[in-house]
């Protein structure tokens, strides 16, 4: 029985994609990776203390056409998440999201991806 349940996880692990190490990501963001940088981004906003360096990470990605960093960044400049509030920040990046077309209700929030 132990042996079936062995190979029942390990064949699990194997179709389970692995989440990329936090050195992999930092450098795949920082060779310009648009999915690494909203990746590493929300990896930092988790500590409070790295939040002005998630932030730095957002707006990388969402100057490189992120369309899910563009609505993060407006929704956490209108509450506050990143630790700044500022509702004209906010209406901007809301604007760059509508100018795309996209419908805010299908953008996958950061931790999704």
């Amino acid at each position: 029985m132990l042996r079936y349940l062995s190979l029942t996880v390990l064949s699990l692990a194997l179709l389970v994609p692995m989440a990329p190490h936090a050195g992999e990501v930092e450098r795949a963001a920082q060779a310009g990776d648009g999915e690494a940088m909203l990746r590493l981004a929300w990896r930092l906003e988790q500590h409070p203390a790295s939040r002005p360096a998630a932030l730095a990470w957002y707006l990388r990605a969402a100057d490189n056409g992120s369309i899910e960093a563009q609505y993060h960044l407006a929704q956490s400049y209108l509450n506050g998440g990143l630790g700044v509030v500022d509702a004209e920040r906010a209406q901007y990046w809301y604007g760059r999201v509508r100018e795309q077309g996209v419908c805010p209700s299908v953008i996958r929030a950061p931790h999704t991806l």
